[in-house]
């Protein structure tokens, strides 16, 4: 008998239907969706990692925007067969947002390179910790 490798991805569907976002799209072998609140991405990576084995981020991307930035967060899992994009917009007032290396480790490559390049701040990391450091003490704000 054949596996069916689409078996595992209705139960998942229905999870982030249920726990996260009912706004949910497939894009070839991708499931995609949009995170309305940026402060719920790591509790969705976690659930996602810890329940569903997608243990292998493979990218960040940015897309720049006039108003700010959309961070793409390309993940696999070898247990379910399909890619999952997890996208979160960040405006450009204050670059600022919490680090996801706790869960995914080479996420402190990817979040080093997007500081670089976008100036966006990952709090939390260890490659940005002085950065962090010096934007709250440039532009007076408190932790």
């Amino acid at each position: 008998m054949e596996e069916n490798k689409y078996a595992d991805s209705t139960f998942l569907l229905r999870d982030i239907k249920d726990l996260i976002t009912d706004n949910i799209s497939l894009i070839g072998d991708s499931i995609y969706f949009k995170l309305e609140e940026k402060k719920v991405l790591t509790y969705t990576l976690n659930f996602l990692f810890n329940k569903w084995n997608f243990k292998y981020l493979s990218t960040i991307v940015v897309i720049e925007k006039e108003n700010g930035f959309e961070l793409k967060y390309i993940i696999n899992s070898t247990t379910v067969k399909q890619n999952v994009i997890v996208e979160v917009f960040l405006g450009k007032t204050k670059p600022v947002f919490t680090s996801i290396d706790m869960i995914y480790p080479v996420a402190a490559i990817f979040e080093k390179e997007i500081n670089k390049k976008y100036g966006i701040i990952f709090e939390g990391n260890p490659e940005t910790k002085n950065i962090v450091s010096n934007y709250i003490e440039v532009s007076g704000e408190d932790s």
